[in-house]
């Protein structure tokens, strides 16, 4: 009777959440503005890219961890009247989710001067930008190719000094990103599961952020532990950044 009780609360409470979301949804500044950007979807390199735009200049849009390029949208197709623009799906994230790895700094350098010189953009000057985790990548590449950096812009990039510093700063975010943002058991157990149920998970993905637009959060699930434990421990938590800058 108890278990009946149970389960009829919470069809009663479904219109309820549902509510919510929408309600969460639809006042999003971030749903309101996202549109899925224009150009041509490619693989250049080991990277699935979007690539649009002409000029002389290029523009290298680099997302952070946990995410795609898709968070690069509409917004940012402007840039294209003046630039070809390339926004990759970094290494083991997104449709580059399939790179077996090592997921530094190295790897992604050469990775990147890989996809440039295969779209024959190896030697126009290049600004980059980075979201987050992006931003330690943008300096590095523009560290590694000083001759062809025109300019770096960096956004929230995770300018740690020390891996404590790091895991400090890390574990004051939002609990469940903290979380999944740590080492052991727990967090391998989710992705492991989120790797075998990904359809699932994209889905609940969106459930559990309504102030996302529905695509960034479903492609948010598009990774694996090592691509994205990997990242944080060589990129996030690796002080790499301050000889390059």
């Amino acid at each position: 009777m108890g278990d009946r009780r149970h389960c009829w609360s919470l069809v009663a409470s479904a219109p309820g959440v549902t509510g919510w979301w929408w309600q969460r949804h639809h006042r999003s500044a971030a749903v309101r503005v996202w549109a899925a950007g224009a150009g041509d979807v490619l693989r250049a390199g080991p990277f699935q890219v979007r690539d649009f735009g002409t000029g002389e200049s290029v523009i290298l849009l680099l997302h952070g961890i946990i995410a795609s390029g898709n968070n690069f949208g509409a917004g940012y197709d402007d840039l294209g009247r003046s630039a070809r623009v390339v926004v990759p799906d970094l290494l083991g994230f997104g449709g580059s989710m399939d790179t077996a790895g090592p997921f530094d700094a190295a790897t992604h350098v050469a990775a990147f001067n890989a996809e440039l010189a295969e779209l024959d953009m190896d030697h126009q000057p290049t600004t980059v930008l980075g979201h987050s985790m992006g931003g330690v990548l943008a300096i590095r590449w523009a560290a590694a190719n000083p001759d062809r950096s025109k300019a770096v812009v960096t956004v929230g990039a995770p300018l740690y000094r020390t891996s404590a510093e790091a895991d400090q700063r890390m574990g004051a975010m939002v609990p469940m990103a903290a979380l999944l943002a740590g080492s052991g058991l727990f967090p391998e157990a989710v992705c492991a599961w989120t790797c075998r149920h990904r359809g699932i998970a994209s889905w609940l993905a969106v459930g559990s952020r309504p102030d996302f637009p529905v695509a960034i959060a479903r492609r948010g699930v598009n990774h694996s532990w090592a691509s994205s434990s990997d990242s944080l421990d060589s990129l996030v938590r690796d002080d790499g950044w301050a000889p390059a800058l």
